[in-house]
């Protein structure tokens, strides 16, 4: 198992997240626009490559928020993802310019659609990295962090 470096958008405008609907064995699940970083390529460029790929705009790429682990035998997939292991970058994005539809040119195979959830409603549907969550009402409302820079294995 080596680590496998990846990089997600933190989105937010008017109280809404913008997020990617999945698909997967237990049904919906909404995540960040996420990716892999491929090789030779910045984690600004990852960013950027992954969210017109799934949403289909141009971003403004921020600074680092947070940088997450997620190693599979921890966690409650540990049965099918025990050999994953992932470091991804959260990076605070804004959209270059908001239109009507969202569309990614490339989006992964379970992609069902892109959404902005208001973020009240995230601790109530499957969204993940749910340790997240209280640090996105954080960055929504510019409240001082409580969260270091480096958030764990969390899921």
């Amino acid at each position: 198992m080596y680590p496998r470096s990846s990089v997600a958008a933190v989105i937010i405008h008017d109280e809404k997240l913008l997020v990617v609907k999945k698909r997967d064995v237990k049904g919906i699940v909404y995540s960040f626009p996420t990716g892999g970083q491929e090789p030779g390529e910045t984690l600004t460029q990852a960013v950027q490559r992954e969210v017109l790929e799934e949403v289909g705009c141009t971003v403004q790429v921020g600074p680092l928020l947070w940088v997450r682990e997620y190693i599979g035998k921890h966690h409650e997939n540990a049965d099918l993802e025990g050999d994953v292991h992932v470091v991804c970058h959260l990076f605070h994005c804004t959209i270059n310019e908001l239109s009507g539809a969202l569309q990614g040119s490339s989006p992964d195979s379970t992609q069902e659609g892109v959404e902005w959830l208001p973020l009240e409603q995230l601790a109530t549907i499957r969204f993940y990295p749910q340790a997240l969550i209280p640090f996105l009402f954080e960055q929504a409302h510019a409240i001082p962090p409580i969260a270091s820079l480096y958030v764990g294995d969390v899921n």
